[in-house]
C-alpha cells in the first residue's frame, strides 16, 4: 500500500511538472511569434525611413561635369573625376566645387580629382605615365581632395 501511494503521488507530481513545462513552452512560442511580428513591423518602418537615397551619378552643374565615378561599396568610398567647365583661379573655388560634389554623395567618403582637359583626365589612368603624358596631366590636373582630409584641396598635385 505504501509503495502504491508513493507511486501515485510521484505520477501526479510528474504529470503536473510535464503539464507546466508544456504550458511554458507554448507560452514561449507565442511570445516569440509576437516579438517576431513586432520586429518585422519595426524593420518595415525603419526601411521606409532610412532608405538610401538614389544618387544620380551625374551631377548637374554649370561649373563642372562628373566624368567618372568609381564606387567601393564595402568601404563606402567614391573616387570622383570631374571635368571643369570654368577656369579655377584659386584654392577657394576648388574647395567650393569639392564641397558641392561631397554634398551630392552624402554617406560616402570621396576622393575628388578636378581636371580642365578631358584628354588629361583619361591619360591620368595610364600607368606608368611617360614624360610627355606626365607633363600634360600635370598641367591639366587642377585640384585634388582626398577622403581622409576633406577640407584640404591640393592645387596642381602633379606639379
Amino acid at each position: 500500500m505504501k509503495k502504491n501511494g508513493c507511486l501515485k503521488i510521484f505520477l501526479i507530481v510528474f504529470s503536473i511538472l510535464v503539464i507546466i513545462l508544456i504550458y511554458r513552452k507554448i507560452q514561449v512560442r507565442k511570445h516569440t511569434e509576437i516579438i517576431k511580428k513586432q520586429d518585422l513591423e519595426l524593420l518595415k518602418q525603419n526601411s521606409q525611413i532610412e532608405q538610401k537615397p538614389i544618387i544620380d551619378e551625374k551631377i548637374l552643374s554649370k561649373n563642372f561635369e562628373v566624368i567618372e565615378v568609381d564606387t567601393k561599396e564595402n568601404l563606402r568610398l567614391k573616387n570622383v573625376n570631374a571635368l571643369l567647365k570654368i577656369k579655377i583661379r584659386n584654392e577657394k573655388e576648388a574647395k567650393k566645387i569639392c564641397t558641392e560634389i561631397r554634398n551630392h554623395y552624402v554617406g560616402y567618403s570621396c576622393n575628388i580629382n578636378l581636371f580642365d582637359d578631358i584628354n588629361a583626365l583619361h591619360k591620368s589612368f595610364e600607368y606608368p605615365l611617360e614624360d610627355k603624358d606626365r607633363r600634360i596631366v600635370a598641367k591639366h590636373f587642377i585640384a585634388m581632395s582626398t577622403f581622409d582630409a576633406p577640407k584640404v584641396v591640393m592645387m596642381f598635385p602633379y606639379k
